[in-house]
């Protein structure tokens, strides 16, 4: 017998999870978290940079949660972004310095930067009802085309050089896309943000889904206080009826809410045979093929060019990175009196290999590549460096046209649902946001009629 029962037991830590279990929770369910990694203490600590949070999925689930003031207090706005690429130094869309560095381009880039991001809002509009994608049936395909018509993502605006090659840089360290973005629109909802408006959220994607999961528990709900939780999964015919916990803890639940931050929970649908069969064959098309890493190192100040800013895109080769310069931090608070050190956060992508494991020899050379064409004497001034630290898995989105389709967010039991990065995979943060909206309207419809009845 379950020594507890929920309405709703979310597993994961991500972004998706997060927000679909404050939504139930919002609406009266008793809602679980267990986690499949305890976030440290420190995670909201260190401001890291993100795309800006604006219209669309995130506006209905500010406006949901009630959380618009909190994220506006947790984001700080910083730029220009800079931009090394080959040779190239570009300083921000509409700046002077992009007119002396790119005089005869700087214009039309400006115009194709505005066009890109304009169509990045339009897609928010669009997609603020999550459609279903990947499309099956012939009414499915119809309603993709006429988002596709809504867009005008048939004749996506030009992008001109060395902006194209920006924009593919970029995009791989915005959302979760593994490869070069194949649309408009996967440029337009990351990096053509991210380049026109950069700013930091207090510990990331890590920290934004802690503010979430903070709001679900004003809202009644729980959060597991075992390690790596999730053992396996209680089914009954084609319902989930509860999850087995680390410890032989047997936790039962009417509705359960999965976000796959890493493949290792793909673990619980092994069992299921020939009901999950179809599942884990879409789970293996849309494998990962790219880890998050970031690297960070602390050098002396003047190691640090003046023009360089506070954040940097530096594309040399093959090698990519996102540099952001940080005051030092010690015991979650700046260094201040040491004002001739300062804290570089590289961020990139490490390729997996045929086993899964990520190559971070080749992420550290990368990184220090890129290192080398942004801070040319940082070797004679690194006073001490860190370990690569891995974060969540990069898909490929298979869909030609948006760029955007991943899984469903069905999954192979009645009663329980996907909510993480493989649904929408080409929208990043905001593609966890319209799986978490499409999961509480799947989840969490019948518990508002009752409440409406309960109320009436």
């Amino acid at each position: 017998m379950p020594l507890r029962s929920f309405d709703t037991v979310v597993l994961g830590a991500g972004v998706g999870p997060a927000a679909a279990g404050a939504l139930l929770a919002r609406r009266g369910q008793r809602v679980l978290f267990a986690l499949e990694s305890a976030p440290s203490s420190g995670a909201t600590a260190v401001s890291e940079l993100m795309p800006p949070l604006r219209g669309g999925a995130a506006a209905a689930v500010f406006e949901d949660l009630k959380i618009g003031a909190d994220v506006q207090r947790l984001w700080t706005p910083v730029g220009p972004m800079r931009v090394l690429l080959d040779g190239h130094r570009l300083t921000g869309p509409t700046t002077a310095e992009l007119a002396r560095e790119l005089p005869g381009q700087a214009k039309v880039i400006a115009q194709a930067l505005a066009l890109l991001d304009a169509l990045g809002d339009r897609a928010g509009e669009v997609f603020a009802e999550p459609p279903p994608l990947p499309p099956r049936g012939w009414g499915e395909r119809r309603a993709l085309r006429k988002l596709r018509a809504a867009l005008g993502d048939d004749a996506p605006p030009p992008v001109p050089p060395p902006l194209g090659p920006a924009l593919d840089a970029l995009a791989p360290l915005a959302s979760r896309l593994a490869g070069p973005p194949r649309t408009a629109l996967a440029r337009a909802r990351a990096a053509a943000a991210l380049l026109v408006s950069p700013g930091r959220f207090a510990g990331g994607e890590a920290g934004f889904a802690a503010l979430l999961r903070r709001r679900a528990i004003e809202s009644g709900a729980q959060v597991a206080d075992v390690p790596s939780p999730a053992e396996a999964l209680i089914v009954d015919g084609n319902r989930v009826t509860g999850v087995l916990l680390k410890g032989d803890v047997e936790v039962g639940c009417a509705r359960l809410v999965v976000g796959l931050e890493s493949a290792a929970l793909v673990r619980l649908f092994l069992p299921l045979g020939r009901r999950a069969r179809g599942f884990l064959a879409d789970l293996a098309h849309l494998h990962p093929t790219e880890r998050e890493c970031s690297l960070a190192f602390v050098v002396r100040a003047r190691a640090v060019p003046r023009p360089l800013g506070e954040v940097a895109l530096v594309r040399t080769g093959p090698a990519r990175a996102l540099l952001e310069v940080h005051p030092v931090v010690e015991h979650g608070r700046p260094a201040s009196a040491s004002p001739e050190r300062v804290a570089v956060l590289a961020r990139g992508v490490a390729m997996l290999d045929g086993e899964g494991a990520p190559d971070l020899a080749y992420f550290v050379e990368g990184v220090e590549a890129a290192l080398d064409e942004a801070l040319p004497f940082w070797r004679e001034h690194l006073l001490s460096r860190g370990e690569p630290v891995l974060g969540g898995e990069r898909y490929d989105p298979p869909d030609p046209a948006l760029g955007v389709a991943g899984l469903r967010e069905v999954l192979p039991l009645r009663n329980a649902a996907l909510c993480g990065p493989q649904v929408y995979p080409g929208f990043g943060v905001h593609g966890e946001l319209m799986a978490a909206l499409a999961v509480a309207e799947r989840l969490g419809g019948q518990d508002r009629k009752k409440q409406i009845l309960a109320e009436g």
